[in-house]
């Protein structure tokens, strides 16, 4: 039986009936796995709160053979296939119900992998074939396990992987791949079926069966769609690009689980999703924000090659760049508290060097500057060479590179650039980015002028770079306030408050309640005397105006008390008044003060 290939509606056909049967195998499969004890039951490792049924993953994979097998145009060229993502399958549905240990689920993994790379499977990174062995075993496995790890929480993995299935889809559809195509169709129509089931609130679980059932089947379509690359930037970020979610939450789980001295195989609610609900975000609202990374990282990796290598360049790079910067951000939240994770790093002695190295010696820090340098010292020259650079250019800048490199790193180390912390960048901390990025920027321009006479070079190319380099500093460096900005929610256990004093002593106020998780604040808003400022914002926060709109405001807010920011702000006789207008109202009144104590 095959599909008509020659139209559009072959290629509908191949999802619809993914999904149809997959949907139609969810209800047998659940009751069965219930009768069998397949049930994942709530520890304090998982994150749901109710016994679930697993086996999802056997709907899951059926769905997807069944269609993949009866319309393919060459079922034997798809045999290798076939029987890897089925033995991953296999090897996750025994782990269902028998629970393997780790050890052992690697072993079967790395066997699948094995026969992958008997058939041919190959990235084609490196030229030495040993090397490129090794790479693509790491990248079928790793893949792998980061499906694994991202099933943890209702609808993640399901929906990350869907996706990635119809990026992959388009990427081969446009090179005329009609196998492939059909493949990732199918794995699409699928878990689309699935997800019916499994997004919040999940009512069957994927397992083990089908998490790696879909890593394995994902990591071999990446293999594939990075084999019809036309330039060396689409072999590395086609793939990377596809499943760039996964890939940055299994890194972001291993090394805070390494650095807190915890085993990376053992669960625990540490992954981005988990963080992003400690934010204040609800589960759904979580699962979809993740669902959005996965959208704009899978398509850069379909714009890769229908845009100019030279813009591909500037692309993928700030994609990247600015997702690490959001999972840096991430690590940043408590998932243990201080004495747990001291506790933790005492009993090994690895992660104390590992905390070394990346706190103490800012190594993470470095590194990050190190590819926003490259990003921007590029993006200002295809700027300056409208966005078309020849050979000599891409030579002078290849050229020119180690010397701005230690220039800029120079400069920062001299101004104290890496002294900061990030999450308390103030004003005089941009300053001070600024003279580094001037500074490097001048050290560079002599050292070109020293070696080379500067012949060729632009000076428009190190204005922009300047520029550039001071944008991407400060834009890092403010970026985890922008984040908790932009994701962190107030939370509705939190007590509802009023601000009286829009000052200096308010913005104290608001940023304690804010920063400081013992202090269980909302702050609402603002109340002040003078007239000039009603109708403003502080921190976000609007001010309503003096005492006198106290009713007129707990007639829409709901309000439970008053805080006085700073006692100078009563002696124009508003203390009386507040006292007994909130009185009247049930409000209690409590005032912020600030001292410093003999110790």
């Amino acid at each position: 039986m095959h599909a008509p290939w020659d139209n559009m509606g072959g290629l509908v056909l191949v999802p619809v009936v993914s999904f149809l049967v997959t949907l139609l195998l969810v209800p047998p499969i659940r009751r069965l796995a219930t009768r069998w004890g397949c049930v994942a039951l709530p520890t304090k490792e998982r994150w749901h709160m109710r016994p679930t049924p697993t086996l999802g993953g056997v709907a899951l994979a059926l769905g997807f053979f069944f269609p993949a097998l009866c319309f393919s145009p060459s079922p034997s060229a798809c045999f290798p296939f076939f029987l890897i993502v089925l033995q991953m399958c296999v090897v996750g549905f025994y782990d269902d119900l028998c629970c393997l240990n780790p050890a052992t689920k690697l072993l079967g993994q790395i066997i699948a992998a094995a026969v992958a790379l008997f058939f041919g499977y190959s990235l084609h990174f490196f030229t030495w074939p040993p090397l490129d062995i090794l790479l693509t075993a790491l990248w079928i496995v790793g893949l792998t396990n980061a499906l694994n790890l991202l099933d943890n929480m209702d609808g993640l993995a399901g929906g990350i992987g869907l996706i990635a299935a119809l990026y992959l889809a388009v990427l081969f559809h446009q090179h005329g791949d009609l196998q492939h195509t059909l493949l990732s169709l199918a794995l699409a129509g699928a878990v689309a079926g699935f997800l019916r089931f499994n997004f919040y609130p999940a009512s069957l679980f994927m397992g083990d069966a089908g998490s790696l059932f879909l890593g394995s089947a994902l990591s071999l379509l990446t293999i594939q769609a990075h084999g019809q690359a036309s330039n060396i930037l689409s072999l590395v970020a086609i793939p990377v690009c596809i499943l760039l979610v996964p890939i940055l939450d299994t890194t972001l789980v291993m090394l805070t689980r390494l650095l807190r001295g915890q085993p990376i195989s053992q669960g625990g609610k540490d992954h981005t999703s988990h963080r992003l609900v400690i934010l204040g975000l609800t589960e759904p609202k979580a699962v979809l924000l993740l669902y959005l990374m996965a959208a704009i990282s899978g398509s850069t990796a379909v714009l890769i090659e229908r845009i100019s290598y030279t813009l591909s360049l500037t692309l993928v790079p700030l994609v990247v760049l600015v997702f690490a910067l959001f999972t840096a951000y991430l690590a940043q939240v408590e998932i243990v508290s201080a004495e747990e994770g001291k506790r933790r790093r005492e009993e090994r002695r690895l992660p104390v060097l590992l905390l070394t190295l990346t706190y103490k010696r800012r190594l993470l820090e470095v590194s990050f500057d190190f590819f926003l340098i490259l990003f921007v010292y590029y993006l200002a020259f295809i700027l300056r060479f409208d966005f078309s650079l020849d050979a000599s250019q891409m030579h002078r800048y290849l050229t020119s590179l180690p010397h701005l490199l230690t220039a800029t790193y120079g400069a920062f180390f001299f101004l104290g650039i890496y002294r900061g912390v990030w999450r308390y960048t103030s004003l005089e901390d941009l300053v001070r980015l600024a003279t580094g990025a001037a500074g490097g920027t001048l050290l560079a321009v002599a050292a070109l002028l020293f070696f080379y006479g500067f012949a060729g070079y632009s000076r428009v190319v190190f204005i922009l770079y300047a520029l550039l380099l001071f944008l991407g500093l400060a834009g890092s460096r403010l970026s985890f306030r922008l984040f908790t900005l932009l994701v962190a929610r107030p939370r509705t256990e939190r007590v509802p408050v009023l601000i009286y004093g829009a000052g200096d002593g308010g913005e104290v106020v608001v940023r304690e309640c804010h920063n400081n998780p013992k202090v269980q604040y909302q702050p609402m808003g603002f109340l002040d005397d003078d007239p000039r400022k009603q109708g403003r914002r502080v921190l976000g926060l609007p001010i309503f105006g003096g005492v006198d709109r106290l009713p007129d405001i707990l007639r829409r807010e709901k309000i439970q008390g008053c805080i006085i920011s700073s006692p100078h702000i009563l002696v124009n006789g508003n203390a009386e008044k507040i006292h007994a207008l909130c009185q009247e109202k049930g409000l209690w009144v409590k005032q912020l003060r600030l001292e410093f104590v003999e110790g």
